[in-house]
């Protein structure tokens, strides 16, 4: 296959490490870290690079013809993935949400160290020669971007406060080391800045392995495809590849009936009942299949719920996920949660809200708050 690949710059040095070895061809793009500041500007830039790649007028790729597949070397990244789209190519994503979970090797053993060290900071020599951690770069980053928005100092001194607040709020600094990679000037100063802030240090070992399926082509199943919502009315979607409710099986080409919003057939073409007189929708190269939910959600398309939530959860809904909880502060004083939670309670009562199913709170500091 001839694959091209568009990656953070963080992962550059382990995707080097890889990509030598790779049975197939790849044409390897980075794009800067510092994009995910903003996941907006992120997006764009992301879909900016396909739309160049598409029309040939991307300056990095070679002349070997054209591309079997966009593989895209980021997890969802604050949602700056969604949405992404190709005309031409199909888009490859691995099923993360971060490239913590690229360089762990899996999205379970994230999970794992999560459970084990809560409260974690990562860290890779990656990071450390092109990514703002927790530097104070990255803070005046955040307070140009509030004040442009908000145009108010005393909303965005609460809004740094917050920003200050979620990193206090961490006890660990872990350092994943890559194989064959050397790194021990990375890691001591990661070492001395985890002293500096009193956090504890560990390392832990990278893996390979879903780098190495991802630039092999070893995909169990596309992410980022294009989605089709079902909406009321009656017609029939020919011609999709359908996925079960458990997400193991994919139907390569067929059919979903629904009559008066009601889906009434879901299979294989040959076996789909097709109501009488009805609309026939051509879906082919689109998914069809269950509605995502999203159990922890701040925001979508650059709109947050506690502030926008109707316009986050049509972006949401745009692209598969018909039910939310949205995800309020954990710092706020009672005025404030509250506020937040009666901007998101109206949403859920306007049709453009109907996807939000309520709100998600950090249980302990809703109590230390006398909310619930």
């Amino acid at each position: 296959m001839h694959l091209k690949i568009i990656a953070c710059k963080v992962l550059q040095r382990e995707l080097s490490s890889i990509a030598w070895s790779s049975p197939h061809v790849l044409d390897v793009t980075t794009l800067r870290q510092q994009f995910h500041n903003v996941p907006k500007n992120l997006h764009q830039q992301l879909q900016a690079e396909i739309d160049r790649i598409e029309s040939g007028d991307d300056r990095y790729s070679n002349d070997a013809g054209p591309f079997d597949a966009i593989v895209l070397g980021y997890g969802l990244c604050s949602n700056a993935v969604i949405g992404l789209h190709s005309s031409k190519y199909p888009l490859v994503i691995p099923r993360i949400h971060d490239c913590i979970s690229i360089l762990l090797g899996s999205k379970e053993r994230y999970q794992d160290v999560c459970h084990t060290y809560p409260g974690s900071f990562f860290m890779s020599k990656g990071w450390l020669e092109v990514g703002e951690s927790q530097s104070e770069a990255l803070l005046k980053q955040r307070y140009l971007e509030y004040m442009e928005k908000y145009e108010d100092e005393e909303i965005v001194r609460e809004l740094m406060e917050m920003e200050e607040e979620m990193v206090s709020n961490y006890k660990n600094s872990i350092f994943i080391r890559w194989p064959g990679l050397e790194d021990s000037h990375a890691r001591e100063l990661v070492k001395q800045d985890a002293e500096k802030r009193n956090w504890n240090y560990l390392e832990l070992d990278g893996s390979k392995l879903l780098l190495t399926k991802l630039v092999n082509g070893e995909w169990d199943v596309f992410s980022g495809v294009k989605l089709v919502i079902a909406v009321d009315g009656t017609y029939t979607m020919e011609g999709a590849a359908l996925v079960d409710n458990n997400g193991n099986e994919i139907v390569a080409a067929g059919g979903a009936s629904v009559e008066d919003g009601v889906i009434t057939g879901f299979g294989e073409m040959r076996t789909t009942p097709i109501p009488e007189g009805c609309e026939i929708i051509d879906a082919k190269g689109l998914y069809v299949g269950p509605g995502l939910v999203d159990m922890h959600n701040h925001s979508g398309g650059g709109h947050w719920f506690y502030d926008e939530p109707e316009l986050a959860a049509q972006f949401n809904l745009e692209h598969g996920t018909t039910s939310i909880l949205a995800t309020l502060y954990f710092n706020m004083n009672k005025d404030q949660l509250l506020e937040q939670i009666e901007t998101v309670q109206k949403a859920m009562k306007q049709p453009e809200g109907a996807n939000i199913a309520g709100f998600m709170k950090v249980a302990q500091a809703m109590l230390e708050q006398g909310i619930v």
